[in-house]
């Protein structure tokens, strides 16, 4: 999968985007953001100690399917304070988020990201019912990057792949892949499979706007793990983390 959201027709008015998801059954009523939201540093005593980067051609670039760079510094300085050894992303896209974990990470990390075979795209669209994809390369932004060397390339439809070798061995998981409930609710579960003791899950678009309904799936996922499991949005921000 990647971290695009789907194209529909973007010339419609939100309400009427938001009225084709529901009548696709993506939406059956528009969950509340109602997790707690707690700063950084309240998440991660100390945190405010640590340094962290980003490169600066992500600091402003016009891709609306792009991570935000405040997220982006988030997710930066999320890495350099917990410093984990293996990390695993859902959803690699053009993989600047995949760069920014690895330029922030000890040398010895490891980082897995899968995405979507191009080569299934169309297949996909066809399951899925989207209209389009935005053209990009898996993973342009870490290639050819002396950082590449930290990160394994995956690709494959993220419900069926078999992650057996990654449980328990996890320390990060990002989930930025697919954003409607079925596909959120498969790599949510194969995250929390993955996660070591005392590890750390992030959701992207967990906070959403009228622009990106689909994102829903992503909120109503996330509540519903929150009835049982410590998860926070981080203020200021449109993630969700489970400590």
């Amino acid at each position: 999968m990647t971290n695009w959201k789907h194209e529909l027709k973007p010339w419609l008015p939100p309400a009427l985007v938001r009225m084709y998801r529901r009548s696709r059954g993506d939406i059956r009523a528009d969950p509340p953001f109602n997790l707690l939201a707690r700063s950084l540093q309240q998440l991660f005593p100390g945190i405010e100690t640590v340094t962290a980067c980003i490169p600066g051609a992500l600091a402003s670039r016009g891709d609306m399917w792009a991570v935000p760079a405040a997220e982006l510094l988030t997710l930066a300085t999320l890495c350099a304070y917990l410093r984990p050894q293996r990390m695993f992303e859902f959803g690699t896209y053009t993989g600047e988020s995949t760069l920014v974990m690895a330029q922030n990470t000890p040398d010895t990390t490891r980082i897995t990201t899968i995405d979507l075979d191009p080569s299934g795209r169309d297949e996909y669209a066809q399951e899925t019912g989207a209209t389009s994809f935005p053209q990009f390369v898996v993973g342009a932004a870490f290639q050819q990057h002396p950082a590449a060397a930290k990160i394994e390339q995956m690709y494959g439809d993220t419900r069926t792949t078999d992650y057996t070798p990654y449980h328990g061995q996890i320390d990060l998981v990002y989930v930025d892949a697919d954003h409607t409930y079925d596909f959120v609710k498969a790599d949510t579960a194969n995250a929390l499979a993955m996660l070591r003791p005392g590890g750390v899950i992030v959701w992207d678009d967990y906070i959403w706007t009228d622009s990106h309904p689909e994102c829903a799936g992503v909120t109503r996922c996330v509540n519903e793990l929150a009835l049982s499991r410590p998860i926070y949005q981080i203020a200021g921000t449109r993630f969700a983390v489970l400590l």
